[in-house]
């Protein structure tokens, strides 16, 4: 599978990120006077053998926003579900719309971080995800039908993330196309928002198959967030 379809199935199938809120004592600390730019992971903070995505940043921001591939015309069950999540996916946009951004592929999986220069009030996306934790969703993405079975389950963020207000959620999403019915298209996203200092750090991390490292992603996640907590 080339990398652009890998994209595509990533944003389909997206998490709906929420809940899992853990020990959420927001920091004081001061914004950080390092630019959002320079407080993404790079380099040897990113897992070895990443490679970058060469995927323009508004593209990323758009597929972490793009919440299990809803969309204004989608016909999802459980039908009260629908407006919660397009109202979570225009947070999520709110939040990242000038973030900075870097995204790595490693193997089949996707790893995207998102830095903004404002907080976030996370309790949006706890508030939807406990609302909707299993959706159906039924949508038609570049002229294509697809079907989507999502289930979300809620994570406590990682025990290094104490004291700071964060939430993190593990998903899995089964997407079917009209043209090839008979090939379901598994996924599996570990996904993690924090605030602090000012700062709304998002993480997303994507296996194209029903299983994923989740300690591996829980350590993206705090490395993201360790490194705008340890700024200058």
């Amino acid at each position: 599978m080339n990398f652009r379809t890998l994209m595509t199935v990533s944003a389909v199938c997206a998490s709906l990120l929420a809940t899992g809120c853990g020990d959420s004592t927001a920091t004081t600390d001061a914004a950080p006077s390092t630019p959002p730019d320079q407080l993404v992971l790079t380099g040897s903070e990113l897992p070895a053998g990443a490679k970058k995505v060469s995927i323009p940043d508004d593209q990323l921001r758009e597929s972490m926003a793009d919440f299990a591939g809803v969309q204004s015309d989608s016909t999802i069950t459980p039908a009260e579900c629908k407006g919660p999540q397009l109202d979570l996916e225009a947070a999520s946009k709110a939040a990242l719309s000038d973030s900075a951004v870097a995204a790595v592929v490693a193997d089949t999986t996707v790893l995207s971080e998102f830095v903004a220069a404002r907080p976030t009030d996370l309790s949006t996306f706890a508030e939807a995800d406990a609302k909707c934790p299993k959706l159906s969703i039924n949508s038609v993405i570049e002229g294509e039908r697809v079907d989507s079975e999502v289930t979300v389950d809620m994570r406590k963020p990682p025990a290094a993330l104490n004291g700071i207000d964060a939430i993190a959620t593990y998903s899995t999403a089964t997407a079917t196309t009209a043209t090839v019915p008979d090939a379901p298209v598994t996924t599996a996203t570990y996904a993690g928002w924090a605030t602090l200092r000012g700062t709304t750090v998002a993480v997303r991390v994507t296996s194209l198959s029903d299983t994923l490292d989740e300690v591996a992603a829980e350590k993206f996640f705090v490395d993201a967030v360790r490194k705008v907590k340890d700024a200058k």
